[in-house]
């Protein structure tokens, strides 16, 4: 698989230093649902089923099936395991860099479900039999996972891909004091990590015999008077990454019940965002004698010589929205029942913060640490409608088997720029065509089965096969369309079994998911090179002809949930 498409499907945007891209847009605009243990035990094939707490998400008119009141609370453990090694894009080469098989777990504590539901019986013997109204939280996203990634690199560095990305901006530029290029053209702004990297000690400018800047930098592990990617001697590098967060909808619902036959709900739904992802990037001497070889001398006259660097990057996302959901159930005949539901889009308001730090150690000259200011951003996202189907079969209390089907069109969201009181497309247009050429509609097929072989115990499991959304890469600025095995190439798939326990008003359900997800290829770092052949130093592209490291990465997903309910 060639660079071109390693760099786009990459897991993470590695130095990016806000999340504004149509990846973000999709990332942040699907779901992977959670909810009580049975709804995921069941697969969340919930549509048709109601009744449970978790079934709230896929269908409102749910809360009404059961003619009870009930309170529940789902605690649970998210777990990730990521499994990394660099490779290369050429058959039979080793990897230009993190080379090494590294193995990483992360395991976080979660609240995915909790709430509670009242019903209403109105008396009647026919017609309108009640109504349930209910408060509750459900998570639609988990953002749990760690990786790490290591090896020898002789090629090229992360603090040379900082120098190619500068190359051109005057070092009065990148040294200021208040982070911000006061120019004409605001364009003209560097980014923020070569801004660290550069006041960080990771690079420096390169002076001709008078002492003029030539226009290029070379970085600290780079061969001296080098002005192209060359390293001094092999370095060991190590990048890693962290994200933790969740997304969860708050739903205030209301639901009614005609002769125990047809239902029909609403919910306001609010949704909750929070993200945040950790990065670092470190090199040091492969071999720390052979940099001993290499001076770095400074204008005072001091040698020094490189012994580590580490730039670290964080990022937070918060972010509310609200949404309008409206379904329906019915139960024409026997244990046959149908429903269907359908959700509007969502506005988001984000708020985004995020910064840098960079340090590196010399022998022979001390560097001060820098770390840039918290900069701070607020925007929308437009997420997509979405659109519920199911059916169900019941065997009195002994069985049941519920399919669900979910559609959602990711190619109409959009970012959107947000003042005290308006939104607009704003400086977005160019990402939101991106969104719209490269994503397209996402299908989620969903089925569970329940057994109870004796009236207070159940056995359960679902299944889930999750279609990719996107359809397309960028080459260039050209879109190029999958092929139809691509395509399917990417889908998910989630598998779950569960057991549930009713001793009367009292009832405890267990439940375990495991998410496989489609290998991950991410780049950490890129060199840059010149847009135009005027040399515009503001304007540059990812140099192609520049192999950095690139990592191949299998994650494995679980999630354990143990829900408490009362019935009264």
């Amino acid at each position: 698989m060639k660079k071109i498409i390693l760099s786009i499907l990459c897991g993470a945007l590695a130095l990016q230093a806000s999340a504004q891209t149509w990846q973000d847009a999709l990332f942040f605009s699907e779901n992977n649902y959670g909810g009580t243990a049975r709804s995921v035990g069941l697969g969340n094939a919930m549509t048709a089923l109601g009744g449970d707490p978790g079934s709230l998400t896929f269908n409102p008119a749910g809360s009404a099936v059961s003619s009870y009141s009930q309170v529940v609370f789902t605690s649970g453990l998210s777990i990730s395991s990521a499994k990394t090694q660099g490779i290369s894009e050429a058959a039979g080469k080793l990897p230009v860099g993190l080379g090494d098989k590294v193995s990483t777990g992360y395991t976080r504590f979660k609240v995915p479900n909790g709430g509670i539901i009242l019903y209403f019986p109105s008396g009647n013997r026919h017609g309108y039999q009640g109504s349930s109204m209910g408060i509750m939280f459900n998570s639609t996203a988990d953002y749990t996972s760690r990786l790490n990634a290591a090896g020898v690199n002789q090629d090229n560095s992360f603090s040379g891909s900082l120098a190619s990305s500068a190359r051109g901006f005057d070092p009065k530029v990148l040294g200021q004091e208040d982070w911000f290029y006061d120019g004409n053209d605001p364009a003209r702004l560097p980014a923020y990590a070569d801004m660290a990297g550069y006041r960080g000690g990771m690079f420096d400018a390169v002076l001709d015999d008078d002492g003029k800047f030539t226009g290029d930098y070379a970085a600290v592990t780079d061969a001296l008077g080098s002005t192209k990617p060359g390293l001094a001697a092999p370095i060991y590098q190590k990048y890693g990454q962290q994200t933790k967060g969740f997304k969860s909808d708050i739903l205030f619902n209301y639901a009614m019940n005609w002769d125990d036959k047809f239902y029909v709900g609403a919910n306001i739904g609010i949704t909750v965002l929070s993200y945040g992802i950790n990065e670092y990037w470190y090199e040091e001497p492969d071999d720390p004698a052979e940099f001993q070889k290499h001076d770095i001398k400074y204008e005072d006259g001091t040698i020094a010589h490189f012994q580590s660097l580490e730039m670290k990057h964080s990022l937070g996302l918060k972010g509310t929205g609200a949404y309008f959901k409206l379904g329906a159930l019915w139960r024409p005949a026997g244990g046959l029942r149908l429903g269907a539901a359908i959700q509007t889009p969502t506005l988001i308001n984000l708020k985004e913060t995020y910064a840098y730090s960079a340090e590196t150690q010399l022998s022979g000259r001390y560097l001060s640490p820098t770390k840039t200011p918290e900069f701070e951003w607020v925007y929308a996202l437009w997420s997509p409608f979405r659109v519920n189907a199911g059916i169900a079969y019941t065997i009195g209390q002994v069985a049941a088997l519920s399919f669900d089907y979910e559609l959602s069109h990711y190619g109409t969201a959009s970012f959107r720029s947000r003042s005290d009181d308006a939104y607009s497309v704003g400086s977005f247009g160019g990402v939101n065509r991106d969104i719209h050429d490269a994503l397209g509609a996402g299908q989620i097929f969903r089925a569970g089965v329940e057994v109870k072989p004796v009236p207070f115990l159940a056995f359960r499991a679902g299944y889930n096969y999750i279609t990719s959304p996107q359809r397309a890469y960028f080459k260039g600025d050209k879109a190029v369309t999958f092929s139809f095995q691509e395509r399917a190439s990417r889908a998910q798939h989630q598998v779950s079994l569960g057991a549930g326990l009713s001793l009367g008003a009292f009832y405890a359900d267990l439940a375990a998911r495991l998410r496989l997800v489609p290998t991950d290829y991410l780049i950490p770092y890129n060199y840059m090179t010149y847009q135009t052949t005027d040399k515009e130093f503001y304007r540059k592209v990812v140099d192609l002809d520049v192999v950095t490291p690139q990592i191949k990465t299998d994650w494995t997903y679980v999630n354990v949930l143990l829900t408490l309910g009362l019935r009264f």
